[in-house]
């Protein structure tokens, strides 16, 4: 066995990449058809990375999404996506993320508050919204790949992927309040690593979404003192032992309209932690959630009907009806991590 030994500067440690991972690919993904293989790569060790796509038979790789500029900078990011990169501790530039709808051949690719669609390895980049003023924020392609959704200035957006309409607010109310739509809170993405605030459902005809009130919650100046013109950040932090913010689950048509709230099955809880949301195949919507007061694992199943919010809770048997008239099912979970809500979204009318 040979051992070779060496040092290594200061310097080297304390910078990113780190060493050992200037060269490695990141956000490795088959595309939809299982030919090629979708990966970040930085070609000069950097911080800054292209989009690349390789085909693991001939061993070919190329760029697969290039865009102009060079992509994001930290001169050209938005202060919500700053701060959104340092609670999922993203140091990356150029292109940071990117998303393959799930039964298409259509990438997303979220670039400088922007939101940009390529259909397939060799189709053109187009932008479908963004570069207003205002960034789009945590942008989700549908599985079908025929609709993206995002947030903007606080509301839920969803526009067609093919480029074919203007983009359609579909929530209403929170601009300019001290609450959000679609918009994960500050617990949930630093503490619970839940990074996305609304979720798409199977079929593309809804959207869960959290509603989020922080206005409870008092502001919190950050002075930039080092800065040559004097600057400061606003934040509504929640210290411990304070108000936390106040959440709701509801879903929303995919062309908007009046929301449908879920009840959580949190009765008597004055605060409540929306830990988890997912939709399932069946067309209901399953939320893991949590209490202050009440430990995470004794806690009952339920299902919720979309359009009249009824709930059944496995541990009764009991149904309470909030308005109208719906069946409501159990989803057959044995023992729930906390309150576990699932929400039936009835087949759309053809």
């Amino acid at each position: 066995m040979v051992t070779t030994t060496g040092t290594i500067a200061i310097e080297e440690v304390a910078r990113y990449p780190l060493p050992g991972m200037a060269f490695l690919p990141s956000a490795v993904r088959p595309d939809p058809a299982g030919r090629m293989l979708t990966y970040l790569w930085s070609e000069d060790g950097s911080l800054t990375r292209q989009l690349y796509a390789h085909d693991p038979v001939s061993g070919e790789r190329k760029i697969l999404f290039a865009p102009a500029g060079g992509g994001a900078t930290e001169e050209n990011l938005s202060p919500e996506e700053k701060l959104r990169r340092e609670r999922a501790r993203e140091r990356g530039l150029g292109v940071t993320s990117y998303a393959w709808a799930k039964e298409a051949n259509r990438v997303l690719v979220p670039l400088r508050g922007e939101v940009w669609v390529q259909d397939g390895l060799h189709g053109s980049p187009r932008k479908l919204a963004g570069g207003d003023g205002k960034p789009c924020i945590d942008a989700q392609i549908s599985r079908d790949g025929e609709w993206v959704a995002y947030v903007q200035d606080d509301e839920l957006y969803v526009v067609a992927a093919d480029g074919s309409g203007a983009p359609r607010q579909v929530t209403q109310g929170a601009r300019g309040t001290g609450r959000t739509h679609g918009l994960a809170e500050y617990a949930a993405q630093e503490e619970m690593g839940r990074s996305h605030g609304f979720w798409w459902s199977h079929a593309a005809d809804k959207l869960a979404f959290e509603a989020v009130d922080e206005t409870a919650i008092p502001i919190w100046r950050i002075v930039h003192q080092a800065d040559a013109t004097p600057s400061w950040e606003d934040h509504r932090y929640p210290f411990a032992g304070a108000d936390n913010a106040k959440v709701r689950l509801g879903v929303v048509g995919r062309d908007g309209g009046e929301p449908t709230w879920m009840d959580l099955g949190m009765d008597g809880e004055s605060e409540i932690y929306l830990a988890r949301v997912h939709w399932l195949p069946d067309r209901a919507a399953c939320s893991w959630c949590a209490s202050t007061s009440r430990p995470v694992h004794a806690r009952s199943c339920s299902r919720s009907a979309a359009t009249c919010g009824s709930t059944c809770t496995t541990s009764s048997s009991r149904c309470a009806r909030a308005k109208g008239s719906s069946r409501a099912r159990s989803c057959g979970a044995r023992s729930a991590p906390a309150s576990v809500t699932c929400i039936s979204s009835p087949p759309t009318a053809t």
